[in-house]
């Protein structure tokens, strides 16, 4: 007797049990929303500014720099965006 053959079904990511043919691009174009807490202080983490351009909002510093290397880094797309927010009383919860 096999000592694998003890073992249950896989369940993947969706409740399947078929394996998984490895990543394909997205075909819906919707992008990874990533909400970024703007904080007063620490502004060598994350800061908010607008893009000139757009006059969008933006995050920009070390949080987020942090994040997009690590989103870079595998061989396939991620598309994100940050997203900001800020609290009326300036505190976390």
């Amino acid at each position: 007797m096999i000592a694998s053959s003890k073992l249950s079904t896989i369940i993947w990511l969706g409740d399947i049990t078929s394996v998984p043919k490895g990543w394909v691009i997205p075909t819906s174009g919707k992008k990874l929303r990533i909400r970024v807490l703007v904080k007063d202080g620490f502004r060598e983490f994350v800061i908010m500014t607008k893009d000139p351009i757009s006059n969008t909002p933006k995050v920009i510093k070390f949080c987020t720099d942090v994040f997009g290397a690590i989103v870079e880094a595998p061989p396939y797309a991620l598309p994100y965006e940050n997203i900001p927010f800020t609290k009326p009383d300036n505190k976390l919860r």
